[in-house]
C-alpha cells in the first residue's frame, strides 16, 4: 500500500483526534484502559498485553498493537498467539513480507500445527505466489488430510492455474463425504467443463439449480455447456429463465444477447444489449451485432 494510503487509513481509523467515536470504538478505548490498568498491576501479564494488542489492532491504531506483540515475544519469543496477531496486522498493513515472517516463525515454533501454513498461504496466495501458497495447503493436508479448509483453497488455486484434473481429484474426495456441498458442486461444474466432461458439469448445474432455482449464474453456466454441446434452444430457454430473477438481470440479458449475436440473430442481440445497457451494465452499452 502507497504510504499516504496507509496514513489516510490511520487517520481515519486510529486517530485520537477524531471529534467523535461511537459505541463501538468508546467500548475499545475502556477496554484499553482496562488492561492497561491490569498491566500496571502485573507487567508480566502477557495475556492482558496481547488483549491490549489485539483492541489497539481493532481500533485501527496498527503500529500500536505491533509494539504490544513485540513486548510479548521480546520476552517470550515462543508466544505463539502473539507471532500469529502481529502476522495478522502486518497483513492488515499489506506488509505481507512481515507478514509472512511472523506465520513462518509460527511454523518454526510448531510445526505440527496446521494454522501457521494456513494463514501464511494466504499471504502468499494474495501475494500471487501460488505455488508456495500450494505447497503450504498441501502440507497441512499431509498433516491432516481431512481439513477441509486447506482442500477447498487448494482447488481453487489448481482452478486458478488451470490444473483442472487434479482440482478434480481433489473434489472427487470432498464430495465423496459430502455429496450436496454447494462450494465443491460449482467447482467441479467448473473444472469438468474446462475439461469438455460435459456430462459432469451438466449433472452438478442441474443439481445446482434444483437446490437454488433463482441463482442466475448457474444457468449462464449450463446454458455454455448447452451451446458446446450444440444443444441451442436450451441455451436460450436457460438464458430466457434467468432474465426473470431481479438479481443480474443486466447480465442475464447480455448473455442472451450474446447467444443471439453468436447465432447473427442481430435484432434480438440488439434489444438485449438495450436491456442490459438500460439496468446499468456499461459493456453492454458499447456491444454491437455482428
Amino acid at each position: 500500500m502507497r504510504l499516504w494510503r496507509y496514513v489516510l487509513i490511520l487517520g481515519l481509523l486510529g486517530s485520537p483526534v477524531l471529534a467523535q467515536e461511537g459505541p463501538v470504538q468508546a467500548q475499545i478505548r475502556a477496554e484499553i484502559t482496562r488492561y492497561e490498568q491490569q498491566l500496571e498491576a502485573n507487567p508480566d501479564n502477557w495475556q492482558a498485553r496481547l488483549f491490549l494488542g489485539n483492541a489497539w489492532a481493532r481500533l485501527g491504531e496498527f503500529e500500536q498493537a505491533i509494539v504490544e506483540y513485540d513486548e510479548i515475544i521480546n520476552n517470550n519469543p515462543n508466544y505463539v498467539d502473539a507471532w500469529k496477531r502481529k502476522g495478522l496486522v502486518y497483513q492488515q498493513m499489506q506488509r505481507s513480507e512481515e507478514a509472512i515472517d511472523a506465520f513462518t516463525t509460527m511454523i518454526e515454533l510448531f510445526p505440527k500445527m496446521l494454522e501457521g501454513y494456513l494463514l501464511r498461504a494466504d499471504v502468499f496466495s494474495q501475494m500471487g505466489e501460488a505455488e508456495q501458497a500450494m505447497d503450504d495447503y498441501t502440507q497441512v493436508l499431509r498433516l491432516n488430510p481431512e481439513q477441509l479448509e486447506a482442500r477447498m483453497k487448494r482447488i481453487a488455486l489448481f482452478q486458478q492455474m488451470h490444473r483442472h484434473a487434479e482440482a478434480l481429484t481433489d473434489l472427487k474426495r470432498v464430495l465423496n463425504k459430502q455429496p450436496k456441498y454447494v462450494t465443491a458442486l460449482e467447482y467441479r461444474a467448473i473444472s469438468a467443463a474446462a475439461l469438455n466432461d460435459w456430462g459432469t458439469a451438466m449433472a452438478d448445474l442441474n443439481a445446482l439449480i434444483a437446490a437454488k432455482p433463482t441463482h442466475a449464474p448457474y444457468y449462464w453456466q449450463r446454458a455454455q455447456g448447452f451451446r458446446a454441446l450444440g444443444r441451442i434452444a436450451e441455451a436460450e430457454a436457460d438464458l430466457t429463465r434467468a432474465t426473470a430473477f431481479p438479481k443480474d438481470r443486466a447480465t442475464s440479458f447480455f448473455q442472451r444477447g450474446e447467444l443471439y449475436r453468436s447465432r447473427n440473430q442481430c435484432p434480438k442481440a440488439q434489444a438485449d444489449y438495450r436491456q442490459a445497457c438500460a439496468q446499468g451494465l456499461q459493456e453492454a452499452c458499447q456491444a454491437t451485432c455482428p
